[in-house]
């Protein structure tokens, strides 16, 4: 696990580097990693498009808030 530093530092680099780019397409390994929407491809077209308008933390989480009022944990 990470400490707390580490986060911070990850995510000013984000920032700096991903903020305002937008998704154009998803991938993982681990498809039963997205909770909210039991199917990956459902999840996969709900994000595409989905612009990054801040990235933040609350404790060692990152989140990423998205366009349309969309978050990613």
């Amino acid at each position: 696990m990470p400490e707390l530093p580490e986060v911070e530092t990850t995510v000013r680099g984000l920032n700096q580097k991903v903020l305002e780019r937008t998704f154009v397409n998803v991938w993982s390994d681990w498809k039963k990693i997205v909770k909210k929407s039991k199917d990956f491809e459902q999840f996969k077209r709900q994000i595409r498009k989905k612009k990054i308008k801040k990235i933040w933390r609350r404790a060692k989480n990152i989140i990423f808030d998205l366009s349309d009022g969309y978050s990613l944990l």
